[in-house]
């Protein structure tokens, strides 16, 4: 029977304790729920920060750059930008791993994340590729202000090393990189590590270069080198491709 016929009958068989209890198991039902609604939001929220975080600088990761890299693609391709990427390598950090460990070397990454951040605008994307290579992803556009940012960031980076490891030299190299219509996702990232891999090649530390148009013509010039005309066991890498074609004056070097 329905509570409606026993308040109709007069003969209602529930007392006032058991519709306190029942209210009190209802609102301690909802109060579960809504606790169990807030665990899952932060566990979700907490996953989808950790797929999006290097773990262990607290920068940006691999994925959350790409993301970023494909927007800013996309709206410099709908003209609202002209966004510039920062390449950012740490000259010689193998050393700091083999004289003083791997914990050192972790502190060190840790405190080259901290002091890049610390020199960008906070609404600029600093992230770790991996190893210790860094990229900002920024709007700006205009060679002297990327310029002034990337020296800031290399004094940034050499007193945040010179703290931790005194003994070596504490340099980076930065490549700057601006976006150039026709350039999507891949090519705008491929230039930043087309300048850190030519410094590699000559052995240069300590430098900031600026991809050019001419980097970009020559970069493709290589690419296109037909494979079949080299020696099998040839190391068709990138690098090994631009000493093949001896691309001098590939970076502007300044």
């Amino acid at each position: 029977a329905s509570f409606a016929t026993f308040a109709v009958a007069g003969s209602f068989p529930y007392s006032g304790m058991h519709i306190a209890v029942f209210v009190t198991m209802m609102a301690s039902m909802a109060a579960l729920t809504a606790k169990v609604r807030e665990v899952t939001s932060r566990f979700i929220s907490e996953n989808w920060r950790l797929s999006q975080v290097d773990s262990l600088t607290e920068l940006s990761n691999v994925r959350a750059l790409r993301a970023r890299i494909d927007e800013v693609v996309e709206q410099a391709q709908a003209g609202k930008v002209r966004p510039s990427l920062l390449a950012i390598d740490l000259d010689d950090f193998k050393a700091v791993n083999d004289s003083f460990s791997h914990t050192i070397g972790d502190q060190v990454l840790r405190a080259v994340a901290r002091a890049i951040s610390e020199n960008v605008r906070v609404d600029e994307m600093v992230a770790r590729r991996g190893g210790d290579e860094f990229v900002v992803v920024t709007e700006l556009s205009c060679e002297k202000e990327l310029e002034a940012v990337a020296n800031r960031v290399r004094e940034a980076i050499a007193d945040a090393r010179r703290r931790i490891c005194p003994q070596l030299v504490p340099t980076a190299s930065v490549a700057i990189v601006r976006w150039r219509d026709g350039d999507d996702s891949d090519e705008f990232l491929r230039h930043a590590d087309v300048g850190l891999h030519e410094r590699k090649v000559q052995e240069e530390a300590d430098q900031l270069k600026i991809i050019t148009a001419e980097c970009r013509r020559r970069e493709r010039d290589a690419i296109l080198v037909p494979l079949h005309v080299l020696p099998d066991d040839f190391d068709a890498t990138l690098p090994a491709l631009m000493r093949l074609h001896n691309l001098d004056g590939l970076v502007f070097t300044i």
